[in-house]
């Protein structure tokens, strides 16, 4: 969970690029599954050219995502949204 945080303090230093790296490495890991597609698309929609094809694929994924996710991994969502708007 840490790299999670680690890639939002990377992503508001200005490096979106390196927060989606960072980000995509632990992606996977259940206890954050859901936050990290949700940081994903939002790092994803602000990048100089759009991954559009990213965006549509933890789209899609975010259902699945969401009915596996524990109440860690909704609290980190909750907070990561919280923190953006």
């Amino acid at each position: 969970m840490l790299v999670f945080w680690k890639a939002f303090g990377i992503f508001k230093e200005g490096n979106i690029t390196e927060a989606l790296r960072e980000l995509t490495r632990v992606q996977d890991r259940r206890e954050i599954s859901l936050a990290s597609a949700i940081a994903l698309i939002h790092y994803h929609e602000r990048c100089r050219n759009v991954d559009q094809e990213a965006i549509d694929t933890l789209t899609v994924e975010m259902d699945d995502r969401e009915e596996m996710a524990s109440d860690k991994d909704l609290h980190v969502a909750a907070s990561f949204l919280w923190h953006c708007q």
